[in-house]
This record gives structure tokens, sequence and C-alpha cells, in this order.
């Protein structure tokens, strides 16, 4: 029976090895992704930005007039970001479904892009075009307060465009 109990020995201590690395790596990945889900998204900072700069409007405009056609115009930003970042989100999906076939050419690649580059100049011209009419709906102090506040999704969305 000491044979017997002699020849676990060393199988016991590499089967020890064997369950703590891999206990140690799971407890390592779940450690890391659970940072992971902190970050926030850009998507999200757009959203947050967007209602901060709301937020702003309603404290710093006193006309109604003015702060009703403010909000449109905000609300018209937010739908041109959040469409420009399900644009970008779509136009990743059709590359790699384009790239995962062995038929596709270089053409088909370049009229994707094409396509979301001309999207993309539309929403862009229109969004400093709601930009440039927010600003002319607003007195200096407050577009100040306001500017601040959207300036927070336009750097989230240029997050999204580098990725």
């Amino acid at each position: 029976m000491r044979r017997w109990m002699r020849s676990l020995r060393p199988r016991r201590k590499t089967c020890i090895r064997c369950w703590i690395l891999p206990l140690t790596l799971s407890l390592a990945t779940g450690a890391l992704a659970g940072c992971a889900r902190e970050r926030r998204t850009p998507v999200e900072v757009i959203a947050d930005a967007m209602q901060a700069t709301r937020s702003a409007i309603r404290d710093e405009v006193d006309d109604r007039q003015r702060r009703a056609e403010l909000l449109g115009l905000v609300d018209e930003l937010d739908g041109l970001l959040q469409a420009q970042s399900t644009d970008l989100e779509q136009l990743s999906r059709r590359l790699r479904d384009i790239n995962a076939d062995p038929a596709a050419t270089r053409s088909a690649f370049e009229a994707e892009i094409a396509t979301c580059r001309e999207r993309r100049l539309a929403r862009r011209s229109r969004a400093v075009d709601v930009h440039f009419a927010m600003m002319q709906r607003t007195r200096p102090e407050e577009w100040e307060r306001i500017v601040e506040r959207e300036l927070g999704a336009l750097e989230a969305l240029g997050r999204i465009d580098e990725e």
C-alpha cells in the first residue's frame, strides 16, 4: 500500500498544478472582463453629452421659443451623431462579410467605403449647419456654457471614427 501511495504523490502535485493554472487564468480573465465592462462606449458618451447639452440649454436659455428651437436642433444633432455611429458599425460588418467572400474584389470594398464616406460627409455638413444654427440662436455667454457639453459628443464621435 505504501508503494501505491508513493506513486500517487507525484501525480497529486501534477494534478494540483493542472488546476491551479487554469483557475488563476480564469480569475485574471474575469477581473479583466469586469474592468472592460466599466469602460463606456463612445455611443454612451455621445448620449450623455447630448443630454448634458439639453440640460445646459434648459438652464441657460430663458426665452421659451429659443429654448424650444435649440432643443430641436440638439435632437437633430443627436440623431446625426447616433446615425454616424450606427453607420460605422454597419460598415465594419459589411466589410467583414465582403472579406469573408473569396470571390470579393477590391472594387466591392471601395464601393462600400465610398458609400459610407458620402453619407458621412452629408452628415458632417448637416451637423455643421446645425451647430451654426444653434450658435445664431444663443447669446455669447449662453453659447460658452452650451458648447462645452456639445464638444464631448463630437470628441466621442471622433473616437468612433478612429476605431
